[in-house]
């Protein structure tokens, strides 16, 4: 059966790999049944890591393209991508919270404050409000320009770390025709006429 041929040389390119990278025993590999092309790796917080690759991939990539996107993969891995992104998704959701805090709490306890305060002290009250005002417009800025920005900042991030794993995986593959013809084909696939044509 061709079809197992093709799945045990990708076993075999997964283990050749996972010794050249360093990392037996860290790294399992899974293969589901999707017909697109296409691989991702995973990052648990145990230290274990699987990298998933497709049936599609498999079935249509030859001996060279299928060890560049493997070699992709496990040049993620090594890299900490899922660790880099998740700092930056960190500190998006702590500035967010900020921001929470700004518009929510911050003015409910000085409004509280102020109202505790006797008649003597009242002249600072229109300070504290201006305070206030000035705690909500900043919340509410951060609350709207957070996720634009972190959202971006993620995208380039993300594109610089692909990048860097494209060229790790051809330094140890050592033969960029099989990345560049992956590339290829994977940008065909999803092409929107491609896409339309096999109904996915």
């Amino acid at each position: 059966n061709l079809n197992d041929q093709k799945e045990d040389i990708a076993d075999q390119l997964f283990d050749a790999l996972r010794t050249g990278f360093g990392l037996s025993n860290k790294v399992e590999l899974k293969v589901v049944d999707w017909p697109i092309i296409n691989a991702m790796a995973v990052s648990g917080s145990d230290g274990k890591n699987v990298i998933i690759l497709t049936r599609g991939a498999i079935e249509k990539l030859d001996y060279h393209e299928l060890e560049n996107v493997l070699a992709h993969e496990f040049s993620h891995i090594i890299n900490k991508d899922s660790e880099f992104i998740t700092k930056f998704a960190i500190v998006s959701a702590a500035v967010l919270i900020l921001a929470w805090f700004m518009v929510y709490v911050l003015p409910r306890v000085m409004l509280a404050s102020s109202r505790s305060r006797s008649r003597s002290s009242r002249k600072g009250e229109a300070y504290l409000l201006i305070l206030v005002f000035i705690s909500v417009i900043i919340g509410l800025f951060m609350y709207v320009i957070t996720p634009i920005v972190m959202s971006r900042l993620i995208s380039k991030a993300s594109k610089l770390r692909e990048h860097l794993a494209d060229i790790t995986a051809v330094r140890k593959t050592n033969y960029p025709p099989g990345m560049i013809s992956t590339l290829i084909k994977v940008a065909h696939e999803n092409s929107k006429e491609f896409i339309r044509k096999n109904r996915i």
